[in-house]
């Protein structure tokens, strides 16, 4: 076993990776959360803009924010719930 492996590892990116998609994250990012954040944003709003005028675009922006919030939303809520599951096997191990 390379132990060295399993310290690259240890990095939530890795962490979130395995347990939403069960595989290992390709690529680690050291940009902070909201670079992360506002850098999508921008690509797909750059897309989103190419294709529609301004009275739908307004509309679908809407629509996306509305479904990222509740998506944001559930997986906060699962985040919660799965910390919550792993202190309690680190409490009662």
């Amino acid at each position: 076993m390379n132990l060295d492996n399993i310290f690259k590892r240890t990095n939530l990116q890795h962490f979130q990776s395995f347990l939403l998609q069960g595989n290992d994250c390709v690529e680690v990012s050291n940009k902070p959360y909201k670079q992360r954040i506002d850098e999508a944003r921008r690509t797909a709003f750059k897309k989103i803009e190419e294709k529609f005028f301004n009275e739908e675009l307004d509309d679908i922006a809407g629509n996306i924010f509305d479904y990222v919030s509740v998506a944001q939303d559930v997986h906060m809520e699962i985040g919660i719930i799965c910390g919550a599951k792993l202190i309690f096997e680190l409490l009662v191990d």
